[in-house]
């Protein structure tokens, strides 16, 4: 029994990539040549170019609030690309952060005037007297010092 001639078949990746110049449809045609029995084998490419987009949400940006001077705050924002893009000529998005920081605030509450009256006997001890203060600013508000100084 004579042996039969067997056929080699071997395959040959060709890397294609599309670069369109711009939006909308485009289409090539590659046409391959060969030495062998078919002197040409062509196959048609199309490629659809779309115009970039990355996506922030939220997109009108972020607002904080108010934050304690020291303190933090965070917020999440979502990052898509909507159209598959690696453009590099549009690679950052920016996004506006807001938030308002205050410090302590000193306030005096009591007495309105700003000035404690005493009418003491000569010699005796004057009843206490009461300043309140308050701070209405968001972080804390540390008293260092008190100093009396007399004025007559």
């Amino acid at each position: 029994m004579a042996a039969t001639p067997q056929q080699v078949v071997t395959t040959l990746a060709i890397p294609v990539r599309c670069h369109p110049a711009g939006e909308g449809g485009h289409s090539s045609l590659v046409t391959l040549t060969t030495d062998g029995s078919v002197a040409a084998v062509t196959a048609s490419l199309t490629c659809t170019g779309a115009v970039p987009h990355i996506s922030l949400t939220p997109s009108q940006g972020v607002d904080l609030g108010t934050v304690r001077v020291g303190a933090t705050a965070s917020a999440e924002i979502a990052v898509a690309n909507t159209t598959a893009s690696n453009d590099v000529a549009a690679e950052g998005r920016t996004l506006t952060v807001t938030g308002a920081a205050t410090g302590p605030v000193f306030r005096r509450i009591e007495p309105a005037s700003g000035a404690l009256d005493f009418v003491t006997p000569s010699g005796t001890l004057s009843a206490p007297g009461l300043v309140r203060i308050a701070n209405p600013g968001n972080a804390d508000l540390h008293i260092t010092g008190a100093t009396i100084t007399r004025r007559s």
